[in-house]
């Protein structure tokens, strides 16, 4: 799906929609808007994927291609959210390159907290220690109900997928 905003007060708008639904997070002593802090895959050109103070956008080159992976980078961050459309929707990288691991990590007031999710066991999250280690693993149902709690969106009747499913 994509979006577009006619205008700065729609965007800013929709900001404040995801932010209710805490799917972002305002620092504000940093006085910006806080995300994943990176992903890291074998399988990318660029293994690590960091995301900085501020917005972060997802462009394609300077010629306009497509098939450049846009979409596909917005469904890793959907995974590493906890979603599954990655594998149910976008298979055929998985029939192409494999199985393959995302390590992850999130910060939550200061603190950095690591995960590992892989596509061949994409039901659960492992929680790692700093070198990706992995600790233990957890059902992805789990790891959504932290993240739920992390973000502070606790809604009667209402699971983390289902506040920031839309947004993917």
């Amino acid at each position: 799906m994509e979006t577009h905003f006619e205008d700065l007060n729609e965007y800013m708008l929709a900001l404040d929609v995801l932010y209710v639904l805490g799917k972002i997070k305002f620092d504000e002593s940093l006085q910006v808007i806080q995300y994943v802090e990176k992903i890291i895959c074998d399988i990318f050109l660029q293994k690590e994927i960091k995301f900085y103070e501020g917005l972060n956008a997802i462009v394609g080159d300077d010629v306009a291609s497509n098939s450049i992976g846009k979409s596909t980078m917005l469904m890793i961050i959907d995974f590493v959210f906890g979603g599954d459309d990655y594998i149910n929707k976008n298979h055929d990288v998985v029939d192409n390159l494999g199985h393959h691991d995302f390590r992850f990590v999130f910060n939550f007031n200061n603190k950095d907290y690591f995960f590992v999710r892989s596509t061949n066991k994409y039901k659960f999250v492992s929680i790692c220690d700093e070198k990706f280690e992995v600790l233990k693993s957890i059902a992805t149902e789990e790891f959504t109900a932290w993240l739920q709690e992390k973000y502070d969106c606790q809604l009667e009747s209402l699971s983390f997928r289902g506040i920031v499913g839309r947004y993917f």
